[in-house]
């Protein structure tokens, strides 16, 4: 009687996982087989089909004038300052901007002030630095 093939004992056993992990080996064995096959078979002709060409020669650099050279020749000296002094930018900044109140803020008040709800810690870790305008009240 012949010997059982690593397939015939799966079959029998039903358990695949080493007949799986014996395919897979044998599989990647091939594969890396027909890789070398054809690094060595393909660079003969790599080596022919480029071996007598040299690389050009470089081109001369555009000593011209062209709008790239203006631009640089325009910029300001260095000892110009040309950032708004802190007037101009307060004076930019629009008037009506009111500081963002954070939820977490808001609840650290109300519990000082004797609040007696508790939010959850995750509500609070997750909502805790939004805007209390932001947050959508409507619980429909």
């Amino acid at each position: 009687m012949p010997k059982k093939s690593w397939v015939d004992k799966a079959v029998e056993s039903g358990d695949w996982a080493e007949a799986e992990n014996k395919a897979k080996k044998a599989l990647r064995k091939s594969g890396a087989k027909i890789l070398a096959q054809r690094a060595t078979r393909d660079a003969p002709e790599t080596i022919r089909r480029f071996g007598g060409l040299e690389p050009d020669a470089p081109e001369p650099a555009d000593t011209s004038d062209d709008p790239v050279q203006e631009y640089v020749e325009d910029v300001p000296d260095e000892d110009v300052d040309i950032l708004p002094s802190d007037d101009q930018e307060a004076a930019l900044t629009p008037a009506d901007r009111r500081p963002v109140v954070a939820l977490a803020k808001v609840y650290a008040d109300y519990r000082e002030r004797g609040g007696n709800r508790v939010l959850e810690q995750r509500v609070l870790a997750y909502l805790g630095s939004t805007n209390i305008e932001d947050i959508d009240r409507a619980f429909d």
